[in-house]
């Protein structure tokens, strides 16, 4: 593993990290029916974590991670 793939696996930890840390979430209001999405602080939560957009964002992160790694590798 060369310098630029170890750069590339610290920035993605860090990403993934701030990933947890600010979880999608939904707040749904009664009125009109409609349903809020934002980033939220993991421990101020004022709705639900949306858990398939974190699995995509999780799944998005491991492909570009692994595609920028692959193109980074040593020719040799």
């Amino acid at each position: 593993m060369n310098k630029i793939q170890r750069c590339i696996l610290f920035v993605a930890a860090g990403v993934t990290f701030l990933m947890l840390l600010f979880p999608p979430t939904n707040i749904v209001s009664l009125r009109p029916r409609s349903v809020y999405q934002h980033y939220d602080f993991l421990f101020d939560l004022g709705g639900t974590v949306s858990a398939g957009m974190l699995i995509a964002q999780f799944i998005a992160v491991l492909l570009i991670t692994g595609l920028l790694c692959f193109a980074m590798k040593d020719k040799t």
